[in-house]
């Protein structure tokens, strides 16, 4: 017998409160409905392997201000019905109304549920802080801007507390440490003070100074009402009959906030409370453990014992608060380990790191060293600087292009200890930069794998990133020169800086992220573009192996060798790449790439180099299509910036060429092929003066 779908719900949940003898339920009457705000929480929790738990609490209002009424979890049913919409809004108010349901009174199924013997019962219950909805066909949901109570007139919500998180200026944390009848937290007052906000390195408060810059300040709270309750940031509150073993944490938050606030206060002036839970709790009914959660852009976070000492915990959950999403690859949710929002460990002064380009870009600190580029006309080049060398950096630290996000992942100073894509230019991906917002590693990129690919980019069409150069300038900066284009543009590699749009607002506030674990091993860097099976060959030398003869040999030879002459390549004046073109090399992908990229690459020459391909006439000197006079000297090296390099090296580099390739520079005389000497008619070269009166 097939079963409607309010039977099956009735049936699956008259087996669950007969098997939970311990279970309560509270009937809401046909006429009532259920008022309340969805908050989203990020929750860290450990089944087996680590893994996180998004959860939307419907928490009812009430009167008291100190108090957020009851905390209700929503059928998966209306979760997913409405899951857009929860996404989407930073708070959402929802009425739930309640209606009649006739029991079937062939079906045994209700026989279990507590209350309803003897009467119709209603499609609200709660059981074990579980708001139920039994029939989705008999339930209405209505969303509001507003709470409900408040009226259509009222566009002024009442805040969960008088301050809201914030990514700038001066915020407190308290730390409340608790103790109950039969536990407390394994790290004392002291301990947890000094690991949040100690004068030394690797704390909560300095890793948000120095990532910020000095922007955003986490200061220990302080009493306000009644002096001495906190003590250096963190206060005691001791629960002597409460007992938290095997009991949910969800069904303890509205305890221990009335408990705080009946020893210190009001506590909404805080920006983060952080609650330090001791352990034996579980996570809910059918989750066992948990690490620590912390609810978005509000003040609260939990933390399970000696979870909130770890500065990868503290620092992750404080994100939340702040707004942040967690920062995942394209396999695992916490996959990106080169910032704070993804896995993390349990040291407790490190690692030494900040966030990826997506969360940076939302955070705002370096709005302006950031640019957004459009390649929608035309390809775009320009210098990355890296992120920690924020304060000296002359340009960009941090570029957007659509929903990509890159950044120069630097390891030095407040960024020493990356994870992942280290001193790479780390790609990331990002819906948007909102709250909650999750981004996807992509791949780490520099001058040894140089190029990555998007082929999903934006109406099917692929974007090519690719790295041109890396330069060490003074006091120790380093940037790199990258191209940014679609793949049926042309690279824009040693060509002028093109203009970039810059920031012009700081983006919305920061999440907290919960590490528990290392993610496992990143994805490959970038797509390998090399055929899986021919062997390399030498690489064609750039003129004739020699110079031929020109008397004949004494006795001729009878007859000639071949029956047509071979062919040779052609003699001329000028035979140069053309470095400035482009060439396909996969005609599936679209995949292109120039005279330079092919020069580095002998094992491509032999599919390229043959004259039915572009790349035969474009790479003349490449492909040996052509030779001239006109080469760089063997061996032959040049001095630039106190290393003497050789002129393959400067071959590959286009912007460092602008700089020596001038006359009265050595490499002018070594490398006359990279520098196109042979190319500048003399009469047009400025003469270099000699010294008229040379010192003896």
């Amino acid at each position: 017998m097939r079963m409607s779908i309010s039977m099956q719900v009735l049936l699956f949940l008259s087996i669950a409160l007969f098997a939970a003898e311990a279970a309560e339920a509270r009937q809401i009457q046909p006429d009532e409905f259920v008022d309340c705000e969805v908050r989203t929480v990020l929750v860290k929790v450990a089944i087996g392997k680590s893994h996180s738990v998004v959860n939307h609490r419907c928490i009812s209002y009430s009167d008291d201000e100190e108090d957020d009424g009851m905390v209700y979890d929503l059928p998966e049913w209306l979760l997913a019905k409405y899951a857009d919409r929860f996404e989407a809004e930073s708070t959402s108010h929802i009425r739930i109304h309640g209606s009649r349901i006739q029991r079937n009174n062939s079906s045994r199924t209700t026989n279990h549920v507590r209350g309803s013997r003897s009467s119709p019962f209603s499609s609200l219950q709660v059981v074990d802080d579980t708001l139920i909805v039994a029939s989705e066909e008999n339930t209405v949901v209505e969303f509001n801007n507003v709470p409900f109570h408040q009226g259509p007139d009222n566009n002024k919500r009442r805040q969960l507390s008088s301050v809201v998180p914030s990514t700038t200026g001066t915020s407190s944390v308290l730390f409340v440490r608790i103790t109950t009848k039969h536990a407390s937290v394994s790290l004392s007052a002291a301990t947890m003070s000094d690991r949040a906000f100690g004068s030394h390195e690797g704390t909560l408060k300095s890793t948000y100074a120095d990532c910020s810059f000095g922007k955003l300040n986490l200061q220990p709270a302080t009493s306000t009402t009644r002096s001495g309750a906190i003590v250096n940031g963190v206060v005691e509150l001791s629960l002597p009959d409460m007992v938290i073993e095997g009991v949910s944490i969800r069904s303890l938050e509205n305890s221990f906030s009335t408990a705080l606030v009946n020893k210190i206060g009001s506590i909404s002036h805080f920006h983060h409370v952080a609650y330090c839970v001791p352990s034996g709790s579980r996570y809910s009914a059918t989750v066992p453990n948990w690490l620590a959660y912390g609810y978005l852009e509000d003040q609260k976070s939990f933390f399970n014992d000696e979870q909130c000492g770890f500065l990868s915990n503290l620092v992750h959950e404080i994100g939340h608060n702040l707004g942040l999403g967690h920062s995942g690859d394209k396999t695992l949710e916490y996959g990106d380990g080169s910032g704070m929002m993804g896995f993390g460990n349990r040291q407790v002064n490190g690692p030494i790191m900040c966030f990826n380009a997506p969360k940076n870009w939302q955070l705002g600190w370096y709005s302006d060293k950031s640019s957004a580029v459009s390649v929608a006309t035309n390809a775009w080049n320009g210098r990355l600087y890296g992120y920690p060398d924020y304060q000296t950096a002359p340009g960009n630290v941090l570029i957007q292009v659509g929903d990509i996000f890159l950044q120069y992942n630097r390891i030095t100073t407040i960024n020493k200890g990356t994870k992942e894509m280290k001193d790479q230019i780390a790609i990331a991906r990002s819906p948007n930069t909102n709250r909650n917002a999750k981004s996807v590693a992509l791949a780490g990129i520099d001058t040894t794998s140089s190029i990555f690919t998007i082929n999903d980019f934006s109406n099917k069409q692929a974007l090519v990133i690719e790295v041109c150069d890396m330069v060490k300038v003074a006091h120790g900066l380093t940037y790199f020169d990258i191209s940014i284009r679609l793949s049926n543009q042309v690279s824009r590699c040693g060509q002028p800086a093109s203009p970039a749009t810059p920031r012009t607002r700081v983006p919305t506030s920061p999440p907290t992220r919960h590490p528990i674990s290392y993610p496992t091993k990143r994805p490959t860097p970038s797509p390998t573009m090399r055929p899986t099976a021919s062997v390399p060959i030498k690489m064609p030398s750039s003129s004739p192996s020699g110079v031929p003869t020109m008397t004949p040999s004494t006795t001729p030879t009878a007859n000639p060798t071949t029956s047509s002459p071979t062919s040779h390549p052609s003699s001329q004046l000028i035979c140069d790449d053309n470095n400035r073109a482009q060439f396909v090399v996969n005609e599936t992908s679209g995949y292109s790439n120039g005279c330079l990229w092919l020069a580095a690459r002998p094992e491509w020459q032999e599919q390229l180099c043959v004259e039915t391909h572009a790349a035969y006439t474009l790479c003349e000197e490449t492909c040996g299509s052509c030779t001239d006079n006109c080469e760089d000297t063997e061996g032959g090296t040049f001095e630039h910036r106190g290393v003497n390099r050789p002129c393959s090296w400067l071959s590959l580099r286009s912007n460092v060429q602008q700089e020596v390739c001038v006359p009265g520079h050595m490499a002018m005389e070594v490398c006359q092929e990279t520098c196109n000497v042979c190319d500048i008619v003399p009469d047009l070269l400025p003469d270099v003066e000699e010294d008229s009166d040379p010192l003896p």
